[in-house]
């Protein structure tokens, strides 16, 4: 797969937006960072409907970590970005995997750190914390 990772999220944006090119490598520099940004926080908010629909933090970690390279294992190919992962080789796949395994467990944590590990297992009735 060789430099298409780096790249994959901001040509699937351009793709979809239909952005053919770009005026200079600073423009694609920083459209590449906000596709980045952007996919990151959008994914993050998955994690938040996780809990909400009451899975534990643990399994909500998981299922967001396969939604999320699930996800990009059907668009890229879909959008023409990068082969489907049988023809990547080995250590690209191991990369791919790691990178949204950090993604994944990352968010989790900071979603528990945020939520006070309370998220929305916890709701307030009666001005009393029930769970």
């Amino acid at each position: 797969m060789g430099a298409t990772p780096r790249r994959a999220r901001q040509r699937a944006t351009a793709k979809a937006l239909g952005i053919a090119s770009f005026d200079n490598e600073i423009a694609r520099a920083r459209f590449n960072d906000l596709s980045h940004w952007g996919y990151g926080t959008g994914w993050g908010i998955m994690r938040g409907l996780l809990d909400a629909v009451g899975l534990p933090p643990r399994a909500a970690t998981l299922a967001h970590g396969a939604a999320v390279w699930g996800s990009e294992q059907v668009a890229l190919p879909a959008l023409d970005i990068a082969p489907p992962a049988i023809f990547w080789a080995p250590r690209d796949i191991a990369i791919d995997a790691f990178h949204h395994t950090v993604y994944a467990v990352a968010t989790g944590i900071a979603y528990e750190l945020l939520s006070n590990g309370r998220g929305a297992r916890t709701s307030i009735k009666g001005g009393n914390e029930v769970s």
